[in-house]
């Protein structure tokens, strides 16, 4: 089908994630955009997600299983693990508590006309925990005027801060793997929040941020998440980050 189609990696930093991590490994497996590698990063998890993540790799060639020690607090040690092992022309985060549209990264792309100095956004559904079974019905909803837009990095920030609709997170976004060897960026290890600075540097280095209104993923909301955890003020200083991985 993608032929010719530029390959893009798929981080997956995992840590106390085995009752969600199956159902995020298959949204990212049945990807209409085939040409991916999916990098699955134990970030020494002491659960069963290590021999999940190894039982997925050998029924899926496209799946790379990195097993590390853990890096300490957030899962920057993890990322930068997934960062030096990616071979994609572009790169995608995803939370392994969470999953993706099918088309999430095939429409992605498409807004991406093959450049390699924008950044591309989808909308999310933010799902309670409790519901966590039901995120399918979310992606069977049909969409209804989808627009496109384009922005400046500057107008992109200023938006991200008032709104929740795209935010300088990292898993609603497909990203240049150009910017982050031009800006030698990696995420700094052992602390939290770090996908904020990182997201927010790699958009101030794009040329341009498309937003697509479609809503192509779903954050689960658990109840341990630092994400749920925040409070009104915090939040709006931080943009609402997601390392709801390492709880």
């Amino acid at each position: 089908m993608m032929g010719d189609m530029p390959l893009i990696s798929v981080i997956v930093p995992v840590y106390k994630v085995e009752a969600y991590l199956a159902r995020c490994i298959e949204s990212i497996i049945r990807q209409t955009y085939e040409n991916i590698e999916i990098i699955l990063v134990d970030d020494g998890s002491p659960d069963r997600c290590g021999i999940i993540c190894d039982e997925y790799a050998k029924k899926d060639h496209r799946i790379q299983v990195i097993h590390k020690e853990n890096g300490g607090p957030g899962p920057s040690t993890a990322r930068n693990a997934g960062l030096d092992a990616a071979r994609g022309v572009y790169i995608s985060f995803v939370d392994p508590d969470d999953c993706m549209h099918p088309k999430m990264l095939e429409t992605l792309y498409a807004a991406m006309d093959c450049r390699e100095d924008v950044i591309v956004v989808c909308k999310y559904y933010l799902l309670p925990d409790t519901a966590a079974d039901e995120y399918d019905k979310f992606f069977r909803q049909k969409e209804e005027n989808s627009e496109r837009k384009i922005s400046s990095p500057e107008e992109f920030m200023e938006y991200a801060i008032t709104s929740r609709e795209y935010q300088s997170v990292l898993w609603n976004k497909l990203f240049p793997e150009k910017l982050f060897q031009e800006g030698s960026v990696r995420f700094v290890e052992g602390v939290f929040h770090e996908d904020i600075m990182v997201a927010v540097q790699l958009i101030l280095n794009a040329r341009e941020i498309v937003e697509i209104s479609d809503h192509l993923y779903v954050y689960t909301q658990r109840e341990c998440s630092t994400m749920h955890s925040f409070s009104a003020k915090r939040s709006s200083c931080l943009l609402y980050t997601s390392d709801a991985a390492d709880d």
